[in-house]
């Protein structure tokens, strides 16, 4: 327990330590996700600790699991925290070494304990990562993984296998497939195994009495999730991605946005067929793709016609809406097109994502879609917060399921590649390279050090993305494996 004058900081391992901080004076530090903080913030936190913490009788607190470390691709180094873990470890490592602090105030507390799953899935995980950091000499970085159970549910861990080849390419006849999954698959289809198996999954978990907000399906990357997604809406199942979520992927608010791009360019046929498309779905009238309406729209060149018969006589006063403030306009479209009678959320947050817009930007038509359109190209556009209860199955990755959990989670792991990355290198006289490491070229050279570190760090990587999925299941884990 801290005193009452003390102030504790809480410092997310992602944010950007501002400047300010180091004009003031705090004595309490408790730094959450440590395993995932780069080398970089480690230089700006360590004189914050080591200057008013440690020198002045305060206290620092490291919160993280060198398990979980999946962050290396933003520069997260989870050697920091292995070696903060261990007294001896740090005081001979001179990027870790903290001076000021002693045996005799060094704590390292581990918490045993798993509260979150149940007792087949805490066993499981015991066994698998024991034997699995063992076969990639891992062993001292998972050296506490073995967990308590605290869960008083049984619970279930399943494992499917497929083998590697048959994954390749699609099965007419899932073999050994059950009369649960017969309606799911019929024998003209084309379906592949992992495929299948995902929906044997599904199956199995509603047949237990699960209902689809319970389940997740935990990809390693993104390029599974599209098509595993449309694979469940084609046979009526409701899902969520984190694609299906994000702004961007709203009719009504591409139809916003497509309205404002014809204002600044109102001879664009490109926008105008964007306008039409969109505002078509919105009507339920929608008769032709994109294309059709923009070669259409070239032929007759009656775009106001159109949209006075899609929306009730009403046409676009461009001059008018021009001359009015960024969210004014907004107001005009949304009554426009009665988009504020849908209770679309997406329309909803659209709306208050530009008032945060213009909490830091002027009101300039021209800037914002400027600003959109980088938020696109750069995948930063805001997702919608769906509300607790939504009954709909989540599919995602499981970068982004980190920190979450679900009562069951299916898991179908690919074949993992041991290709490595290019890695940036400072020769003996000081120059910098970009180099392609492989046995071939490095075994017997002076980077043949730096290709062993780079192996480990995959392997790493691997596990620590295994682990956290895993670790997300609370009642049942569905493992889809390569046989």
């Amino acid at each position: 327990h801290l005193p009452a004058n003390e102030i504790t900081v809480w410092i997310s391992q992602t944010s950007i330590i501002s400047t300010s901080l180091f004009c003031l004076k705090f004595k309490n530090f408790f730094i959450d996700e440590f395993q995932d903080t780069s080398q970089m913030q480690w230089r700006d936190l360590k004189p914050l600790l080591e200057n008013n913490a440690l020198s002045d009788d305060g206290q620092v607190t490291l919160f993280g699991d060198v398990k979980q470390a999946i962050y290396r691709f933003r520069n997260g180094d989870v050697n920091l925290f292995y070696n903060l873990i261990d007294y001896e470890r740090m005081r001979l490592n001179g990027a870790t070494h903290l001076p000021a602090l002693s045996s005799d105030t060094y704590e390292n507390i581990h918490l045993q304990s798993n509260y979150r799953s149940s007792q087949s899935v805490v066993k499981f995980n015991n066994a698998f990562f024991r034997y699995y950091s063992d076969k990639l000499n891992l062993s001292d970085f998972y050296e506490d993984v073995e967990q308590e159970v605290r869960s008083g549910d049984e619970g279930l861990v399943q494992i499917y296998f497929k083998s590697v080849s048959s994954d390749k390419k699609l099965k007419r006849d899932f073999p050994n497939k059950s009369d649960d999954i017969e309606a799911f698959i019929d024998d003209t289809e084309s379906i592949s195994v992992e495929d299948a198996e995902v929906l044997r999954a599904v199956v199995d978990a509603q047949g237990r009495g699960y209902a689809q907000g319970d389940i997740a399906i935990l990809f390693s990357g993104n390029d599974k999730v599209r098509n595993t997604a449309n694979l469940l809406m084609s046979r009526g199942y409701d899902v969520i991605t984190e694609q299906s979520l994000s702004l961007d992927a709203s009719p009504n608010v591409n139809l916003i946005l497509s309205t404002m791009r014809y204002l600044l360019y109102p001879m664009d046929m490109v926008a105008q067929a964007s306008v039409l498309f969109y505002l078509s779905i919105n009507k339920e009238e929608q008769k032709d793709d994109f294309q059709t309406m923009l070669l259409t729209l070239r032929r007759n060149n009656d775009f106001l016609e159109k949209i006075a018969a899609l929306n009730e006589g009403k046409t676009i006063p461009v001059e008018q809406w021009l001359t009015q403030p960024l969210y004014v306009l907004l107001t005009h479209i949304i009554d426009f097109y009665a988009l504020d009678k849908t209770d679309d959320p997406f329309v909803v947050d659209f709306n208050n994502l530009i008032l945060k817009y213009l909490q830091s930007h002027n009101g300039e038509l021209s800037e914002f879609l400027n600003w959109w359109n980088l938020q696109r190209e750069n995948n930063n556009v805001d997702s919608l917060t769906l509300p607790s209860g939504v009954d709909a199955i989540t599919i995602s990755t499981i970068h982004k399921s980190k920190g979450l959990e679900y009562p069951v989670v299916i898991l179908p792991t690919s074949k993992a590649s041991h290709k490595l990355s290019p890695v940036w290198s400072k020769t003996a006289e000081g120059s910098v390279v970009y180099l392609n490491l492989s046995k071939k070229s490095c075994m017997g050279s002076s980077y043949e050090d730096l290709l062993n570190e780079e192996e480990t760090n995959k392997a790493i990587d691997r596990i620590n993305l295994l682990y956290v999925a895993h670790t997300r299941a609370k009642d049942i884990l569905y493992v889809i494996a390569n046989g």
